[in-house]
């Protein structure tokens, strides 16, 4: 099975409520909600662009945090585990999560809550490389999590990483190519979840390092029959990224989420991609 070369991807449209009620791990500036719904529109538009069918799920004006579609589900082949979540608001996002997956033949579909009810764990803390699984420790996602996780993915090794000062491991790394992570080093804090990671690596990597917001190292890798497609942020809004993702092969395709970004949303948190 080729782990990257997607058919589709899951989506939500975007809360009313979002704006005003969205968890963010500090005070920050006002959500231009039409800028939201523009940027989300687009980004849709471009993973459809690439030949992905969008599957598509109404917007729950309830769960304003709910377009972040990642962190409700977990998905590698035709396995799903859908986690319980970090925080006790995101925790009904999963039921509307379950129905989409129940409506996919040929899904096998795992709950968390069923295997360890004290187990917690983000889709945002995991960074699956086609090697390997690492999954970040912090506030969303707990030690019973990373347990239940490499039960379900017993195939893959499973590597836990400790995160602090960040909401979850893949707000400052993800896979850029096959072979390669692109990685946040610009701060303290995101500098030592990459040592952890590196450290911990047992697959054979390149790693390409960036400054500034650690969210510029947060992209969407993908294969197809035109060869590898990077889609990442905007060089106009992290233009210390620039040099680093030109260095890549294949297509790259820049995606402006900054109005997203003030409730601490990335590019990977908008779409669950499948590979049937």
């Amino acid at each position: 099975m080729n782990n990257f070369k997607y058919t589709s991807v899951i989506v939500r449209d975007v809360s009313d409520s979002l704006g005003e009620a969205a968890l963010r791990m500090d005070d920050g500036p006002v959500v231009d909600m039409e800028k939201v719904r523009l940027q989300h529109k687009e980004y849709v538009r471009t993973v459809r662009s690439l030949g992905l069918k969008i599957i598509k799920m109404d917007a729950d004006h309830s769960l304003p945090d709910s377009v972040f579609v990642e962190d409700p589900a977990v998905v590698i082949g035709t396995t799903v585990l859908l986690p319980k979540l970090g925080h006790p608001s995101r925790r009904p996002e999963t039921n509307a999560m379950q129905k989409v997956f129940e409506g996919i033949p040929g899904m096998k579909i795992h709950k968390m809550e069923d295997i360890d009810p004290m187990a917690t764990l983000d889709g945002g803390d995991v960074l699956f490389t086609g090697q390997e699984i690492f999954v970040g420790q912090g506030s969303r996602t707990n030690e019973r999590g990373v347990k239940v996780l490499s039960q379900v993915f017993s195939g893959f090794k499973v590597t836990s990483i400790e995160v602090n000062g960040h909401l979850h491991l893949k707000s400052v790394c993800t896979l850029a190519a096959d072979d390669t992570i692109i990685l946040a080093t610009g701060d303290d804090e995101s500098t030592g979840i990459v040592k952890r990671l590196q450290s911990a690596a047992t697959g054979k990597y390149k790693y390409l390092e960036v400054k500034g917001k650690s969210s510029g190292a947060n992209c969407v890798y993908i294969e197809s029959n035109d060869g590898p497609t990077v889609i990442h942020q905007s060089f106009s809004v992290y233009p210390q990224i620039e040099q680093a993702y030109n260095s890549l092969k294949g297509r790259k395709i820049a995606v402006d989420t900054s109005e997203l970004s003030k409730v601490d949303g990335c590019l990977t948190c908008l779409g669950i991609f499948l590979t049937i």
